[in-house]
């Protein structure tokens, strides 16, 4: 597990400086945008893989990667999520669900779907953790807000 978990922060880190990243490294260098000839697909991927690099240490590393979803209209989906007040529930349940996942193995990537809703971009990977019967499948739906992508759902 330690080997695989070892892994993908190195093919994090790899992914994420070919979508624009300069310099690899810890929260704040997760909220940097793609480059601008990356495909949207490609963007989105390099941000799963930095945020899968980032959750085994924890909440206010994950938090830079997660869409902000309380009850302000004004931020919802709008701008990242921060690890105070009533982000910090929102956080470590994201973060849970990435562990758990990422505990099932190293993930595949599938394949991405791009869509419209409600005013926003999103880019929504289908992802595959680990292999065999204890394989699990996810969908990791990322939002455009602003100059970055945003992890916005999980679904599985």
């Amino acid at each position: 597990m330690r080997l695989a978990l070892a892994l993908l922060v190195v093919v994090g880190a790899v992914s994420f400086v070919a979508c624009g990243d300069s310099q690899g490294g810890g929260p704040a260098s997760g909220t940097r945008g793609p480059a601008a000839d990356a495909s949207p697909e490609a963007a989105v991927k390099g941000r799963l893989l930095a945020l899968f690099a980032a959750a085994p240490a924890g909440g206010a590393h994950v938090a830079p990667f997660v869409a902000y979803k309380g009850k302000d209209d004004a931020r919802r989906y709008k701008e990242a999520a921060t690890y105070a007040g009533d982000d910090v529930r929102q956080i470590d349940r994201v973060a849970d669900r990435i562990r758990k996942h990422l505990a099932a193995g190293t993930p595949t990537f599938e394949k991405a779907e791009t869509r419209a809703k409600g005013g926003e971009s999103w880019v929504a990977w289908t992802i595959t953790f680990g292999s065999g019967a204890t394989a699990v499948k996810a969908l990791y739906a990322c939002v455009k807000a602003g100059d970055v992508w945003l992890l916005g759902d999980i679904d599985g």
